[in-house]
């Protein structure tokens, strides 16, 4: 069984891909909602009651354990203490840790040792779901000291790498055994428990959650309705569109533009997305030109078009790759008078990907690029 070995910060999406204006932008795995057991873990199974009464909105109230595993309270807000500042992730809508403790020591009350896996994840909130953000994996050792009848946090040790976490539990006897007996099921299944409860707790009208790249996952006894399902991105840059979040979603918000990718189906990925730049340019072609230079394409042959109610070029391109594999553009110039906003879709055609034409990649994100308004 595949571990997360290291403590890492992503944003949880499929695999490598373009964010394009000139800029590359790398992803990592997206996350499995598993089955199964946590052997010798304290994740119990949530009860499928619909939330009554709940509602939505801005700002979340921060999270708070609920449950009654000893430490876990002081550890969690140790967690988002420590990567709401450190890392940034104080800037997410919410931060939701979900740990398993494998051990704890109990010999001296100056210095109980506690061991297992510490995680965190950053969520923003869309319409009634969660959708990821950046978060942090790790194994690791917390020091807690319960000598003036309080609970304190005296040290915490977290590993970076896999080799940070065989030189922190190999030199303690079988503790190496037991980290490594987690598997990923149940540190997702700890994660799930984790977002559920926060909902219930905080009587929230949260009815999903979703990562990137994937389908939203339901929270237990809650419906989603089709009109939340449609989510309205107001960018930075002064465009906005809407999208269903079963079929895309927003991978990451830069300097110059906002990356989306279609919500895959199991293993299935076809490294399908969409990049939406600014530009400083007024005439559409060179800003195609010109928010492409990473991949640089030749000769485009544009035609008129529009997209929303805004004239527009459109232009195609294929390349071939080192590895074989034929990577797939669509691009638009879009006229918004002050500017010129530029769209670039993108799919990957290899033997192990089924195909997507160019006609089907711009079939797929037809009825979002409809919606597209300029304020």
């Amino acid at each position: 069984m595949k571990k997360r070995m290291a403590f890492v910060l992503s944003l949880l999406i499929l695999s490598l891909s373009v964010l394009g204006c000139g800029a590359k932008e790398t992803a990592a795995p997206a996350t499995d909602t598993p089955d199964g057991d946590v052997n010798g873990s304290a994740v119990e199974d949530v009860a499928e009651e619909p939330v009554e009464n709940a509602s939505v909105s801005l700002p979340l109230p921060a999270y708070k354990y609920t449950g009654d595993e000893e430490y876990l309270a002081e550890i969690s807000d140790y967690l988002i203490d420590y990567f709401g500042k450190e890392a940034g992730l104080d800037d997410l809508d919410v931060l939701i840790p979900y740990s398993i403790i494998v051990q704890t020591d109990e010999n001296s009350e100056d210095d109980i040792v506690v061991y297992g896996s510490f995680n965190i994840d950053g969520y923003i909130l869309r319409n009634t779901t969660l959708c990821s953000g950046p978060g942090a994996r790790s194994y690791g050792i917390f020091h807690i000291s319960k000598a003036d009848g309080n609970v304190t946090i005296t040290d915490g040790q977290l590993s970076q790498t896999y080799y940070d976490m065989q030189d922190m539990f190999s030199p303690i006897d079988g503790m190496l055994d037991k980290i490594n007996a987690l598997s990923d099921e149940d540190i997702e299944k700890a994660r799930v428990q984790s977002i559920e409860e926060y909902v219930t707790s905080n009587n929230l009208g949260i009815t999903q959650w979703q990562d990137f790249g994937r389908a939203p996952e339901a929270i237990a006894g809650a419906t989603t309705s089709d009109e939340d399902e449609m989510y309205t991105f107001k960018s930075n840059f002064d465009y906005e569109i809407t999208y269903d979040l079963r079929k895309i979603t927003l991978s990451s918000i830069g300097e110059e533009g906002d990356m989306f990718g279609r919500v895959e189906s199991g293993d299935f990925y076809s490294g399908t997305f969409m990049v939406i730049c600014t530009s400083a340019y007024s005439d559409p072609e060179k800003a195609v030109y010109e928010n492409n230079t990473d991949i640089s394409p030749k000769d485009l042959e544009f035609t008129d078009t529009t997209i929303g109610s805004y004239p527009a070029k459109r232009a195609e391109w294929t390349e071939k790759t080192d590895d074989g594999s034929e990577m797939r553009y669509v691009f638009y110039g879009i006229d918004v008078k002050e500017t010129v906003i530029t769209v670039k879709l993108s799919t990957t055609h290899s033997e192990h990907v089924p195909e997507m034409s160019i006609e089907e990649l711009d079939e797929f994100f037809e009825d979002t690029l409809a919606t597209f308004k300029y304020n």
